[in-house]
């Protein structure tokens, strides 16, 4: 449910300073329920059934054309034919985008934590400077990792080796051999 204005969110003792970090979340009432879905996913939504579904039957009047229309395309680059820049634009919506932003800011200090303390690991340095060059996009390989409450043997396996393959990307972008050892 949404706060109410004079709502306290967070209380501190008086004469303290305590950093806080807010993250509001925006959302939309769908009228007649008491949902409150997350604006950009309901956004998102809306644009990729835009994309997808609706655009493609109004222009061909068929079923749906393949490949989809991609969500972005280069607009600064002048061409004869706005067709020919379809096929290189990325299908990757701004929500996406912004969801891959949020997720590598939170994660990039944590992986060095966790990188640093394998065998033939590179410093933290080396590891902090070699997720930095990576777009938030290229640490797509988090999303590998997963989350397990219990000893799963196949799960913690699977992300050892996630892990290692990290170790190793940022051994060979310190410049250090990389023999998966």
């Amino acid at each position: 449910m949404p706060l109410q204005a004079g709502e306290v969110i967070a209380e501190t003792p008086r004469g303290q300073h305590i950093p806080v970090a807010l993250f509001p979340t925006i959302g939309i009432n769908r009228p007649g329920t008491e949902r409150w879905p997350v604006l950009m996913k309901e956004l998102d939504e809306l644009a990729t059934w835009v994309r997808t579904q609706a655009v493609p039957r109004l222009i061909t009047g068929i079923e749906l054309p393949a490949p989809p229309l991609p969500a972005r395309y280069e607009i600064s680059v002048g061409r004869e034919d706005e067709r020919s820049a379809l096929p290189s634009g990325l299908a990757t919506s701004a929500a996406q985008f912004d969801s891959d932003r949020l997720g590598a800011a939170a994660v990039r200090p944590e992986m060095v934590e966790t990188i640093v303390q394998m065998g033939n690991s590179p410093s933290a340095a080396q590891i902090s400077a070699w997720l930095e060059s990576l777009s938030d996009q290229d640490l797509a390989q988090m999303r590998e990792l997963r989350v397990t409450a219990t000893y799963e043997p196949e799960i913690v396996l699977s992300n050892f080796a996630v892990l290692g393959q990290m170790r190793d990307d940022a051994r060979g972008f310190s410049g250090l051999p990389v023999d998966g050892a």
